[in-house]
């Protein structure tokens, strides 16, 4: 909520991430999002299927130490973003990144989800493939999967003003720890790539809301708050939106006032 010089209160009803269409700020049809999730889920279960079937494939997949920092093969950073070890692993990671992939790209176009995401995701392979013994072999979607959801996260936290700050905080923080937390500690688990990704995720997310942030707010909403005497009489908005809304409103009163005249009077 915020007052203007008149003295008039405004409050946000409407922001891009509120709006009951999905409509993505850089012009490119959100009716696409799912296609593009499903399609890029997809991908990502037949080449994990063709490691598993094949073990010439199988073995070009995994990311390691060995294979990076002795052998030159930094590409399998981002390789191992499409292995995984059993069908649990698969359809865990599947899950989440169908449907924040179709979020992101429906609000933020194409470029955020698929492209970005794999990006952010095969680096954060890299930023902690140090940290484990040079033989460990790490392998999935996860680090994709959490840099989706750091994604949303800030992206949501940043746009979302139409709730308190208060709200904003609880419901971001609420729903970091319910879905990015480790429930227990799993030797197995590469704990370090999710943490990675997550952290990469948000650090993207609140880069990409400033380099876009005029055009995002565009779709904002605002509209006044009724004064407690209703003779007082509002100024005129300095919102185009307000004003366009009301010419619109005008327009269409006018014209039904027309089509209810006697055209032979």
């Amino acid at each position: 909520m915020i007052r203007n010089e008149n003295g008039i209160e405004w409050r946000l009803t409407q922001t891009l991430l509120s709006r009951k269409r999905m409509f993505s700020f850089d012009g490119s049809d959100a009716g696409w999002s799912s296609t593009v999730a499903l399609t890029s889920a997809l991908i990502v279960t037949v080449v994990t299927l063709a490691g598993w079937m094949n073990q010439t494939i199988g073995s070009l997949l995994p990311v390691s130490g060995v294979a990076v920092f002795e052998r030159g093969e930094v590409w399998r950073a981002w390789t191992a973003c499409f292995a995984h070890a059993d069908a649990g692993h698969l359809l865990s990671n599947l899950f989440f990144f169908v449907i924040f992939g179709r979020l992101l790209g429906a609000y933020f176009g194409y470029w955020l989800f698929p492209f970005w995401a794999f990006v952010l995701g095969g680096l954060a392979n890299l930023a902690v493939l140090s940290s484990y013994a040079p033989e460990v072999k790490v392998l999935g979607a996860s680090g994709v999967v959490n840099v989706l959801g750091g994604m949303w996260l800030s992206l949501f936290f940043l746009i979302s003003r139409q709730y308190k700050m208060n709200g904003r905080i609880l419901r971001t923080l609420g729903v970091a720890l319910l879905l990015f937390a480790p429930q227990e500690f799993r030797p197995e688990v590469a704990e370090r790539v999710h943490a990675a990704g997550l952290f990469s995720g948000i650090l993207f997310g609140i880069v990409w809301f400033f380099l876009f942030k005029r055009r995002i707010r565009n779709y904002e909403v605002w509209e006044p708050i009724p004064p407690d005497d209703p003779e007082d009489e509002l100024p005129p908005p300095d919102f185009t939106q307000q004003i366009v809304r009301a010419q619109v409103t005008e327009e269409k009163h006018h014209g039904e006032n027309n089509s209810d005249r006697d055209p032979r009077s």
